[in-house]
């Protein structure tokens, strides 16, 4: 509850105060948040704790698809969401050479764009490195097994996306495949941003084509359950 405090003085903690004390349990002070609160409620089926770069609904039926014990976070402010399409992956990947190689002296970058493999290798080894954490703690592990992928693959599949392909991301963010792209857009989102997002949303091929969101670091928001074990 290390964020708990914080929330007391919200003008939304009567509110849930009151929510909760007029559910029967649990499973029904969720579906109270969700159709009483009017607060941005991104919601998780678990089956363990929460952890950071995890996938979120605003839906709780869509979170209930992937596990039976649900929690959510409030999200006080929408603008902490960064929500990835057609035109704004289209703009990033004008420029995603120099995001993946932001520390590259581009003063010489005409003389040395011609030795192709040289400057492919150097964006590989960048888009390696910003998936190296994905790849040691089993993030990709299932779309990788599903898509007959190694880890190569996956970096493959990101430069060719990025640099080779002219497909629109609406291509691939209604598949699978979508979650290879999930770091490289974490990565943006917090990294390259002037003013960073902590969350990131794309229209997925999930639950009829909801919206899926990544929040990169849970523990700026206060969960539902504490919430319920508060009050």
């Amino acid at each position: 509850m290390r964020y708990l405090n914080l929330f007391e003085n919200h003008n939304n903690d009567n509110k849930l105060k009151k929510i909760v004390q007029n559910s029967d349990d649990y499973n029904n002070f969720l579906e109270n948040v969700e159709t009483k609160s009017e607060l941005f409620i991104l919601y998780r089926g678990l089956d363990g704790i929460m952890e950071n770069k995890s996938f979120f609904a605003d839906e709780l039926a869509h979170a209930k698809h992937y596990g039976e014990y649900v929690d959510g976070l409030i999200i006080p402010n929408r603008g902490e969401v960064m929500h990835y399409d057609n035109r704004v992956f289209s703009e990033l990947k004008e420029e995603m050479h120099i995001t993946l190689t932001s520390n590259y002296d581009y003063s010489d970058f005409e003389e040395y764009k011609d030795e192709i493999e040289d400057f492919e290798y150097i964006l590989k080894e960048r888009i390696r490195e910003i998936y190296s954490f994905y790849f040691k703690d089993n993030k990709l592990t299932d779309a990788m097994y599903q898509a007959d992928c190694d880890k190569n693959c996956v970096v493959d599949f990101v430069y060719d996306f990025c640099f080779e392909s002219s497909k629109l991301y609406s291509s691939v963010s209604q598949t699978k495949s979508n979650d290879f792209l999930i770091p490289l857009m974490s990565h943006i989102s917090t990294k390259v941003l002037d003013e960073p997002k902590n969350i990131i949303s794309y229209d997925s091929l999930s639950f009829y084509g909801s919206v899926e969101y990544v929040v990169e670091d849970v523990s700026k928001y206060v969960k539902l359950s504490d919430i319920w074990e508060k009050y």
